[in-house]
C-alpha cells in the first residue's frame, strides 16, 4: 500500500498516481481510511485530521481478555514504583506480547500511553505478579479511551508553526535513580513527536536532569526543523 499526500490535487495527486499505474499494476482505492491497524478521518471543510487506532486497540482487549474489564481513567497508580521482583513470575512471552502490541500504539497515535509503558517495559525479561497488573492497568484505561487519538487542526494560520514541550523527573525512581525526559512536539495542534524515556546517566541534581531532557528535546526539534 502507498499513501501520497499534496498540496497540489493535479499535480501530485492525478500524475503520481497515474504514472505509476503506467508503469506497475496497481489499483485506486481512493481517499485513505484505514492503513496498518491506523484509521484516518478527514473533515476538509473544517480543515480537520483525526487519526486514532480504536479498532486496534478494541481488537487488543479482545484477544487478552480485557473487552468488558472495569475501566480505569488513569495508566498508573500515583506515586507508583515498581522494582525487580521474582516472588510470583508470570508468562514472560505473553508479558512481552502485551508490551509489544502497546508500544505500536504509542509509536502511532497514542503518546498518553508512552509514560506508563516505559515503566513496565523495563521488567520485560523477568516479570512478576505486580508487573502484570500494572499492564492490566493500562489495558482498563485503554478500555475506557479507546477512542481516543490525535487531531490535526488546520483552521489557525499560526497553527502550522512547530511547537515544542519538554519536561524531566529527576531521581524518583528507585530502581537505579535514573531520572526521566519526556517531550512533545505538535503541528496545527496534533502531536507528530514525541517520547518518554530513562537518561543514560544519574543526573546529580534536578537541573542537570533539566538541561539532559532539554538536549533531548532540542536534538529532536532541530531535526524536525
Amino acid at each position: 500500500m502507498i499513501l501520497i499526500a499534496s498540496n497540489s490535487i493535479v499535480m501530485m495527486l492525478q500524475d503520481e498516481r497515474n504514472l505509476l499505474q503506467e508503469r506497475f499494476n496497481t489499483k485506486y482505492l481512493g481517499e485513505a481510511h484505514y492503513c496498518l491497524g491506523i484509521q484516518i478521518q478527514r473533515n476538509q471543510e473544517q480543515k480537520q485530521m483525526f487519526v486514532h487506532q480504536t479498532k486496534y486497540l478494541n481488537n487488543l482487549l479482545q484477544k487478552y481478555g480485557m473487552s468488558n474489564c472495569k475501566s480505569i481513567s488513569t495508566t498508573q497508580e500515583q506515586n507508583q514504583v515498581m522494582m525487580p521482583n521474582d516472588d510470583e513470575p508470570v508468562d514472560k512471552t505473553k508479558f512481552q506480547a502485551v508490551i509489544g502490541s502497546i508500544t505500536y500504539a504509542v509509536t502511532a497515535t497514542r503518546p498518553d500511553l508512552a509514560q506508563a509503558l516505559g515503566s513496565v517495559n523495563q521488567f520485560a525479561s523477568n516479570p512478576s505478579r505486580e508487573h502484570w497488573i500494572a499492564v492490566k492497568r493500562i489495558l482498563r484505561y485503554i478500555q475506557a479511551a479507546s477512542n481516543h487519538g490525535i487531531l490535526f487542526n488546520g483552521q489557525k494560520e499560526r497553527s502550522i508553526q512547530l511547537e515544542g514541550y519538554v519536561d524531566a523527573e529527576w531521581g524518583s525512581n528507585p530502581n537505579g535513580r535514573k531520572s526521566q525526559s519526556g517531550y512533545a512536539f505538535f503541528i496545527c495542534g496534533g502531536a507528530i513527536s514525541w517520547a518518554s524515556k530513562k537518561q543514560p546517566i544519574i543526573a546529580l541534581s534536578s537541573t542537570e536532569a533539566e538541561y539532559k531532557a532539554a538536549n533531548l528535546a532540542l536534538q529532536e526539534a532541530i531535526w524536525l526543523r
